[in-house]
């Protein structure tokens, strides 16, 4: 069967790691579980997904769609009016019949009415009698009872209205389906309003997937192989048609149009591959007449006859119009061995099996400003940064690439001008994409910068043949587009300010002096360390004599200079340890705003030098001291502080005492000689007691 992978023992098979891959990939293309509606269809009167045709054969409806025929979408009469049978000559004639012979109705007609009753009241009793007369009459002619809304089928409802409400379609007798070629429709057993809500909602799922895919979704399935897996019953399509749905409105409400989508039906190969993977049944192909028409009931027999083996399996001769996603058949099938001789082809032999270049590896920026890498880019149609312009360069040495950003990063830009430059260089271009909002994304920029003559949409709905055709005459009616006869006057001035640009950035990125800092540097330093200079400047000011004559300081002069030198220590910390520019908010100035902030850094400067040279001028006893054993003398000097003083006044008063006794001396000595005995005993006397009490003073001064 075309499409099946190459069997075990094959030439191909056995040609190496190429192909074996190819075919592991391939695998991964379909997905054959029940989840998927080319295997699992779920049939179900509530789904909005599906509607089911009745009273045709599925040869029928497909070959009116592959001849062209627009068919309407018919539901079944709404339950207001008479059905068909009574409006005949014959049911009238005996409905008059029965309103004059009739014993029953005559009797109730005779039956008086309230008194007080409405016109409404009246109506309705009439109505009433009306209808059991019609239900008496239906009965006696031989016609199945009228539907009721409390009791309402609407497979009873059908048949009343002469429609076969069975959805296994009969086999058609005769060449000619008149009741599909002659009447255009395709009927369903839906009422009025649930044939417009489900086909609206089908409309709509459609144009969704088709929005995200690009592909068209929309098939009518004829025919389903009925099977069953894991004892549960499972329904699958066998021959799918791409077909258009489309809504056209009227006098008397909504149309809905079924027609062919301009492809071939094919068969289920999805399912094929599931019959032949798991239980060993080769599929038959699907095969036309004379005329191209394919034909359904002969492949519905051979279906029949490859799972004649299994119990319980059947074709269910159903047709369907849903939703079945089918856009990974052709890439499948075209991955087929020997269908293309892809092992020959060097791309892609790189891409399955992986190249000698540097795979895996991340590309460069270029410095797309010099000449060499300059000259490979002919220019750009939309604005392109400096890694944009190195993937231009990359492709045109011919590299393959892959590039990754999150939305918004330019991916689509960078496409965009990667397609004008190959289109500039002569060449064509194939652009792919698994959503349709990527497709129009691409092509409206390059509409929009000029290039919209020269694409040729290839999406589902864009690639018939008239829209080809179209496409291609309106390239080969393209006029040369006028050169601009400024645009080297104007290139040539770019290249001039550009040059200017790049000179500044080397200017500003040099390395200053001896300083091992660019001029970024030294400017973002300045201005984030402004206020943190200018305070270790304060500090500095206010304490270099204290600070560089820390030993002939007193003991509370002493705590104030160890309180500025953590202050100036922590100051310059922080100068050398934050990172510049921080809180830096300037996103535009002027020329003479930034003047004013060169010489406000320039003044800074001074100040922080100065405040340096005051720190490499502290007393040796301080410079070796950092800021957190500062902070510990200053503890031991503040706690020192407190036992001292006390003992200080002690001191002070012990001094007092001595100076009077000294004095009390200096005046015994000069009187000494006129003294009698007894004064000099009272002397003797006020001398003891003086050292007494300076002793009490002195000895715990002396011991602190």
């Amino acid at each position: 069967m075309p499409g099946s992978p190459p069997t075990p023992g094959s030439p191909s098979a056995n040609g190496g790691q190429f192909y074996l891959k190819i075919d592991r990939l391939r695998k991964k293309l379909l997905d054959l579980t029940r989840r998927n509606p080319l295997i699992g269809t779920k049939l179900s009167d509530r789904s909005n997904s599906l509607v089911r045709a009745v009273d045709a054969s599925p040869e029928t409806l497909a070959h009116c769609l592959y001849q062209g025929e627009r068919l309407r979408f018919k539901p079944l009469p709404p339950m207001t009016g008479a059905p068909p049978e009574e409006l005949t000559e014959d049911f009238t004639l005996a409905m008059h019949a029965a309103r004059l012979t009739d014993e029953e109705y005559l009797r109730d007609s005779k039956i008086p009415v309230k008194q007080g009753a409405s016109q409404a009241d009246l109506l309705a009793i009439n109505d009433e009698i009306e209808k059991r007369l019609i239900d008496r009459v239906r009965l006696a002619r031989g016609l199945p009872p009228r539907q009721k809304k409390d009791h309402f089928s609407l497979i009873q409802h059908a048949l009343n209205n002469g429609v076969n409400p069975n959805y296994e379609l009969p086999f058609e007798n005769g060449p000619a389906p008149s009741n599909v070629r002659s009447r255009k429709y395709i009927q369903t057993l839906l009422l009025p309003s649930d044939m417009d809500r489900k086909l609206k909602a089908l409309m709509s799922k459609c144009r969704l997937a088709e929005e995200e895919t690009g592909i068209n979704a929309l098939k009518a399935a004829f025919g389903f192989l009925e099977w069953s897996e894991d004892r549960e019953k499972i329904l699958s399509p066998l021959i799918l048609a791409s077909v258009r749905l489309s809504k056209k409105d009227g006098r008397s409400g909504a149309e809905f149009i079924l027609e062919s989508d301009e492809g071939e039906g094919e068969g289920n190969f999805v399912l094929a591959e599931k019959m032949r993977l798991q239980f060993g049944l080769e599929f038959p192909t699907l095969r036309l007449d004379k005329n191209g028409l394919p034909l359904l009931e002969n492949y519905f027999k051979e279906v029949s006859q490859a799972v004649a083996q299994h119990n319980n399996w059947r074709v269910s001769r159903q047709a369907i119009l849903g939703l079945f996603p089918s856009a990974r058949m052709s890439m499948y099938m075209d991955l087929a061995d020997g269908v293309h001789d892809y092992e020959n082809l060097p791309l892609i032999r790189d891409f399955v099996l992986g190249g000698d270049g540097q795979a895996g590896s991340y590309a460069l920026d270029y410095e797309v400003e010099r000449p060499e890498f300059e000259a490979k880019i002919p220019g750009f149609v939309l604005d392109a940064d400096s890694s944009q312009a190195s993937i231009l360069i990359d492709l045109k040495d011919d590299r393959n690439l892959a590039i990754e950003g999150p939305p918004g990063s330019g991916k689509s830009q960078t496409i965009v001008n990667a397609i004008a430059a190959a289109l500039a260089d002569g060449k064509t271009v194939l652009f792919v994409a698994e959503k349709q909002a990527a497709l129009e994304a691409v092509k409206s920029r390059l509409e929009a910068v000029g290039l919209g003559e020269y694409l040729m949409p290839l999406q589902a709905q864009r690639s018939t043949w008239p829209q080809a055709m179209a496409s291609i005459r309106a390239r080969c009616e393209m006029r040369e587009p006028q050169k601009s006869s400024d645009h080297q006057i104007k290139r040539d001035r770019y290249k001039k300010v550009r040059g200017r640009l790049s000179e500044y950035v080397n200017v500003v990125s040099a390395v200053y002096g001896r300083t091992g800092l660019t001029v970024y540097d030294i400017i973002g330093r300045n201005v984030q360390q402004a206020p943190i200079s200018a305070n270790a400047l304060r500090i500095s000011k206010a304490h270099e004599k204290d600070l560089a004559n820390f030993k002939n300081l007193r003991v509370d002069e002493r705590n104030d200079a160890l309180k500025a030198a953590s202050e100036l220590e922590e100051a310059i910390g922080e100068a050398k340890a934050k990172p510049a520019w921080r809180g830096v908010n300037l996103t535009y100035a002027d020329p003479l705003k930034i003047e004013a902030y060169l010489e406000e850094a320039k003044n800074v400067a001074e100040g922080f030098e100065k405040a340096l040279e005051v720190h490499d001028g502290l007393d040796p006893d301080l410079k070796g001291l950092t800021a957190e054993e500062i902070f510990k003398v200053r503890e031991l000097l503040a706690a020192a502080e407190k036992k001292v003083g006390p003992v200080i006044d002690q001191a002070k008063k012990a001094a007092v005492y001595m100076a009077e006794a000294s004095g009390g001396l200096q005046n015994i000595g000069s009187a000494f000689q006129s003294l009698s005995l007894a004064d000099l005993s009272l002397a003797r006397e006020r001398v003891v007691e003086a050292n007494k009490r300076a002793s009490v003073v002195l000895t715990p001064a002396i011991k602190a």
